[in-house]
């Protein structure tokens, strides 16, 4: 049997904006090369073992 998905909790106060503060600050950021290819090599290594 699945187990039960529990409810998102609300974020209230600070907590609510220090989350969307840390939010926005990241989508003007981009991967860095050494980062891109990391994450290619573990998306490769990912699909060459669904293939199989």
């Amino acid at each position: 049997m699945a187990t039960p998905i529990k409810p998102t909790p609300i974020l209230y106060g600070s907590s609510s904006k220090k989350f969307n503060e840390e939010l926005t600050s990241g989508q003007n950021q981009k991967a860095s090369s050494a980062e891109r290819e990391r994450i290619a090599s573990l998306v490769n290594k990912v699909l060459a073992k669904s293939a199989r």
